[in-house]
């Protein structure tokens, strides 16, 4: 009979979060829009950072928001899942599409 390690629970769970993690990453960059971001950060639902804060879906919204305004700089914005440069490259194409 073969018997399995111990502690392999802890394993499991931080592949399980890794995997969700490239996951989310994925669905951010695939983002088109800022309406497509945003709903893909409400179908995230929650965002973690790598020191584990943790944000609602609103709160990016809202500092996503206030970049766009100009009234926040671009580093208050999470860069978890790569969310600040999914931010960053939809403003410049943003940009170009208002210069056109």
């Amino acid at each position: 009979m073969e018997r399995f390690p111990q502690n392999t629970a802890p394993q499991r769970r931080r592949e399980t979060l890794e995997d969700r993690g490239r996951m989310n990453a994925e669905r951010v960059a695939a983002a088109a829009s800022f309406e497509h971001l945003y709903n893909t950060l409400y179908g995230i639902g929650t965002i973690t950072n790598k020191a584990g804060k943790v944000y609602s879906a609103g709160e990016v919204v809202r500092a996503i928001e206030l970049v766009r305004d100009g009234e926040a700089n671009l580093n208050t914005v999470t860069s978890a899942y790569g969310i600040r440069g999914k931010v960053e490259s939809l403003m410049v194409e943003e940009a170009r599409g208002a210069a056109a």
